[in-house]
C-alpha cells in the first residue's frame, strides 16, 4: 500500500508538471502578444501589464497552494502507510512471540 501511495503520488506530480509547463508555454505566447501590444501607446500598455502581471500572479499563488496541498496529503498518506506497515510488522512479531512462548511452554511440560 506504501508502494501505490507513492505510485499515486508521483502520477500527480507528474500532471502538475504538466500543467505548469502548459502554463509555460501560454505564458509564451502571452509574452509575445505582450512584444506587440508595446507598439501600442505606452499608457494602454502598461495598463494591459498590470493585468497580466496580476493575473500571472494570483495563478501562481494558486498553484503555490495547491502544490503545498498535495504535499501535505502526501505527507499525511506516506505517514499514514508508514504506520500502517509498523501495525502489521508489530501484529505479526508479537504472534510469532506468542507461538514461541506456547512452543517453549510445551516443550517445557514435556519435559517435566
Amino acid at each position: 500500500s506504501l508502494l501505490i501511495a507513492i505510485r499515486r503520488l508521483e502520477d500527480e506530480n507528474r500532471d502538475l508538471r504538466q500543467q505548469l509547463e502548459t502554463r509555460d508555454n501560454e505564458h509564451s505566447l502571452q509574452v509575445t502578444r505582450l512584444k506587440n501590444v508595446m507598439k501600442m501607446d505606452q499608457a494602454e500598455a502598461e495598463k494591459i501589464l498590470r493585468i497580466e502581471i496580476n493575473s500571472k500572479s494570483e495563478e501562481i499563488t494558486r498553484l503555490r497552494k495547491k502544490l503545498r496541498e498535495e504535499a501535505i496529503r502526501a505527507e499525511e498518506s506516506t505517514a499514514a502507510a508508514i504506520r500502517r506497515v509498523r501495525k502489521e510488522v508489530g501484529e505479526r512479531i508479537s504472534h510469532h512471540e506468542t507461538l514461541a512462548l506456547q512452543t517453549l511452554n510445551e516443550e517445557t511440560a514435556r519435559g517435566q
